[in-house]
């Protein structure tokens, strides 16, 4: 049977879930997420020491513990090497994460926080540590690092031993609720695109220094799924993109000449690029036909008076004897405009009119006026579930209609 090791993300060590389950191939070290990281792996010790059996009354799963272990102890590279196996698979997305930082010792942020923040923080004297971002540090600095890694582990794999997993976050996800597809946060969207400006430097640099290993091209259009095992995250992608994956590890495996295989994988990447697209094009017809439903029964419920029903209209007069600040998301829609026509024509003062969606769509300063609304309406016919942040709840337009 064909032995792996994995440094990297689980989206890396999932893509071997097919293989794994048909008896075809055996993981024997896994190197995760918060733990596969260049800088901290390669960082100084700090003072502790830390054994799984000390963390017995914290919180997490004994995978997590470890991971944290790893990464104090400064132990995720002898981990890895612990077992020799015939390949390494390796993504390095982990450079996305937050550091917390003292002298030149390095601590990844994530299993901190998900074992204990305020235990960990005082067992283990990080308040004096300072919080650095990947994007405080100079792309210099990654090369620097990613050479040390590569110097690493050629030491213990040939190049057609190691296999790059080149993949990034997505924008857009599959929901259970409809509209089936939607897009993250505007905030979630750029962070996403921050972090993939620096891999995109990052993976290029790797695959240059390590010219000659395989390489998992990351395809296009690829979307996260709500149903992914592991939850909703940029980095969870939709079923179909680990079947992908376990096809090219089985297409490197075979052991083609080099030309042959990249001719291979190449096609393997367009026919499941061309998948994407189907189910990208697939899923934008089911939010069309979603809006026109939802449309043709916001104008039934219009009637025949330009502001809706009677208990529309019963709404805007009590807001209006109670002299309610009201603010508006999604004013640009038809249902936007009828509502911001009516508060108009009621004489209700509107704090803060917009076409944002979302409440994380807002600066500080108009959520701030949203806040101070008595009555947020968002005005997407589309919604189900009502924008929240903090103490805000905006109520949707359909609610005034029914």
């Amino acid at each position: 049977m064909i032995t792996i090791n994995v440094w990297g993300n689980c989206m890396t060590r999932d893509i071997l879930n097919p293989l794994v389950s048909k008896g075809k191939l055996r993981v024997l070290q896994y190197v995760g997420v918060g733990t596969s990281h260049p800088i901290s792996a390669f960082s100084d010790k700090g003072r502790f020491e830390v054994k799984i059996d000390d963390l017995k009354d914290y919180r997490g799963s004994n995978f997590e513990k470890r991971c944290f272990c790893q990464d104090i102890n400064k132990t995720a590279l002898d981990y890895l090497i612990e077992r020799k196996a015939d390949y390494l698979l390796i993504d390095l997305m982990s450079i996305r994460l937050n550091m917390l930082k003292k002298q030149k010792h390095y601590i990844v942020c994530g299993y901190p926080y998900v074992l204990n923040k305020e235990k960990v923080f005082e067992d283990y004297r990080l308040d004096n540590y300072e919080m650095v971002t990947p994007y405080d540090i100079n792309i210099d600095t990654w090369y620097e690092y990613i050479d040390k890694f590569c110097n690493f582990i050629l030491k213990y794999y040939s190049l057609n031993q190691i296999i790059f997993h080149e993949c990034y976050g997505t924008a857009k996800y599959i929901d259970d609720k409809p509209p089936l597809y939607k897009t993250f946060s505007t905030k979630r969207v750029e962070e996403v695109n921050q972090y993939n400006q620096l891999a995109k430097k990052v993976n290029t640099y790797f695959e240059e220094k390590m010219e000659g290993c395989h390489v998992i091209k990351f395809c296009e259009n690829v979307m996260s799924d709500k149903a992914n095992p592991l939850g909703l995250h940029p980095l969870h992608y939709e079923k179909s993109y680990y079947e992908y994956g376990a096809e090219a590890v089985k297409i490197i495996c075979q052991n083609f000449f080099d030309d042959e295989e990249a001719v291979v994988l190449e096609e393997l990447r367009k026919n499941y690029t061309d998948k994407f697209s189907q189910l990208n094009e697939n899923l934008n017809l089911k939010n069309e036909l979603y809006w026109t439903k939802n449309a043709l029964n916001f104008c039934k419920n219009m009637i025949f008076d330009q502001f809706g029903g009677e208990k529309f209209k019963l709404w805007l007069t009590t807001k209006k004897e109670q002299n309610a600040k009201i603010s508006v998301l999604v004013s640009q829609n038809v249902a936007g405009q009828i509502l911001t026509v009516a508060l108009k024509k009621f004489e209700i003062p509107t704090l803060f009119i917009s076409s944002k969606i979302t409440f994380d769509d807002l600066t500080d300063e108009e959520f701030e006026l949203c806040r101070q609304s008595d009555v947020v309406v968002c005005a997407d016919v589309h919604r189900i579930i009502p924008p929240k942040k903090e103490e805000v709840c905006a109520v949707l337009i359909s609610e005034l209609l029914e």
